[in-house]
């Protein structure tokens, strides 16, 4: 029971570490543009975890990391509007270049 009361910076990196491999597993393994994206925004909620759980239990008095947080997710941002934009565009063109991008 003293695990789940005290859960430390260990637990956390575990967690970041776990995210981290599955978001690589799906960038090595896929072909496909929205599922590269969406990995590639795994891995970077990853490293948003790991910057604001060093900030936290370090002894550091700035902000810094939960700064490159708010940085980290205007980049998710952007990625989640790319990958609508390009099912948008698969969606409403019926160019054959397009369509090979999304083919498994």
């Amino acid at each position: 029971m003293d695990l789940l009361t005290n859960i430390g910076l260990y637990h956390y990196l575990v967690i970041a570490i776990l995210l981290f491999c599955i978001g690589l597993y799906g960038l090595l393994t896929t072909k496909n543009i929205i599922k590269t994206i969406f990995a590639l925004g795994l891995m970077l909620s990853a490293i948003g975890l790991n910057f604001v759980s060093f900030a936290s239990f370090g002894d550091f008095k700035s902000v810094s990391g939960q700064s490159f947080q708010i940085f980290l997710v205007i980049i998710s941002c952007v990625q989640i509007i790319l990958a609508i934009s390009f099912v948008v565009a698969a969606k409403t063109l019926k160019h054959k270049k397009i369509k090979t991008v999304f083919k498994k």
